[in-house]
C-alpha cells in the first residue's frame, strides 16, 4: 500500500471576514447608459466577452475578454461598451474588503487594477458562473457557498498579483446605505418612495432619512432626483428623445416635475440644456 501525506502548515492569509454584496452579469444592448458613479464597496469585474473601456478618475482604459478590473471603494467609474463586439462581464460586489499595493496602470499608483489571469481563464470562469447560478437559484446556504467561492477566486489573484487584502468590518449603517445607494442607482428609471425602501430593508423611514444623509450628504429621495437629472443630461446630449421621452426613462412621473427638477438643479431648462450642448459641439 502506498500513502502520500501532506500536513496543512498554518496559512499566512488573514481570516477573510468580508460579505458579498452583490452579483451582476451585464451585456451590453441599446438601452445601456454610462454614467459615472461611485460605490462604498469593492468591485471585482471580469470580461467575459466583447470589448469596451473603463472610464475610472476620468481615464480611460480598454478592457476585453478575460480581463479583471479592481476598482476600490469610493473611486469614480462607468463602463464603456464597443458597438460592434458588446462588452459582457460578471461584477461582484464586496463589503468590508478593498486590495491595497495595486500594480499601478501608470506612474503613480492608483486605486485600481487591470490585470489578465489568462493561464486561468477555465477555473475562474466556471467559479464566477457557480456563484451566478447559485444566486440565482437561491438554494440553501447559497450564500455560503458564493461566500466560499469568492474565497477561492481571491486567492487565486493573490497567487498571481502582488496585491494585499484589507479586511475593514462596516457598522450596520454603512452596510445598510451601501445597500440603499446601490439599490437607487440600479433602479432610477423605476418608481421609487421612501416607503418601499423601508418596507425592503425593514427599517424606519426616519432611520433611513437620518443615516443616509450623514453618510451622503443628502436625503435618498434628493440622491435619487440627482441620479435622474445626471441621466437625463446624458440623453438630452446623446439622443434625439423628445423631453417626455426623457422624463419617462429615467423615472420622472411628468415632463413638468422633470423640467421643474432640472432647472433646479441646473439653472436652465431641459430644452436649454440640449440646445447649449448643441452650439458647443457644433
Amino acid at each position: 500500500m502506498s500513502n502520500e501525506r501532506y500536513l496543512m502548515m498554518e496559512s499566512d492569509i488573514k481570516s477573510l471576514s468580508f460579505q458579498l454584496e452583490s452579483i451582476t452579469k451585464s451585456k451590453y444592448d441599446s438601452d445601456w447608459h454610462s454614467t459615472l458613479h461611485t460605490h462604498p464597496f469593492t468591485e471585482l469585474f471580469y470580461v467575459v466577452d466583447g470589448k469596451g473601456e473603463f472610464n475610472i478618475q476620468g481615464q480611460r482604459f480598454p478592457v476585453k475578454a478575460n480581463d479583471f478590473v479592481i476598482i476600490n471603494p469610493q473611486v469614480e467609474h462607468t463602463e464603456l461598451s464597443s458597438p460592434d463586439e458588446p462588452l459582457e462581464y460578471i461584477v461582484l460586489g464586496i463589503n468590508g474588503l478593498s486590495f491595497s499595493n495595486l500594480t499601478p496602470v501608470s506612474e503613480g499608483g492608483h486605486p485600481f487594477s487591470f490585470f489578465n489571469l489568462r493561464d486561468e481563464q477555465k477555473d475562474i470562469l466556471r467559479y464566477l458562473n457557480a456563484m451566478v447560478q447559485e444566486a440565482t437559484s437561491q438554494s440553501m446556504s447559497y450564500e455560503l457557498v458564493c461566500h466560499n467561492l469568492l474565497e477561492i477566486l481571491l486567492i487565486k489573484i493573490l497567487r498571481h498579483q502582488h496585491f494585499d487584502l484589507e479586511v475593514g468590518k462596516q457598522s450596520k449603517a454603512t452596510k445598510d446605505i451601501s445597500f440603499i445607494k446601490h439599490y437607487l442607482e440600479t433602479y432610477y428609471h423605476e418608481s421609487i418612495q421612501l416607503e418601499d425602501l423601508a418596507s425592503m430593508t425593514h427599517l424606519s423611514r426616519f432611520y433611513i432619512s437620518h443615516s443616509f444623509k450623514k453618510e451622503i450628504g443628502m436625503s435618498p429621495m434628493e440622491y435619487l432626483i440627482a441620479i435622474r437629472i445626471k441621466e437625463s443630461k446624458i440623453l438630452l446630449r446623446t439622443t434625439n428623445y423628445s423631453i417626455s421621452q426623457v422624463a419617462d426613462i429615467v423615472g420622472f412621473t411628468t415632463p413638468t416635475y422633470f423640467s421643474k427638477q432640472f432647472r433646479k438643479s441646473t439653472g436652465i431648462s431641459p430644452t436649454d440644456y440640449r440646445e447649449q450642448y448643441q452650439g458647443v459641439q457644433k
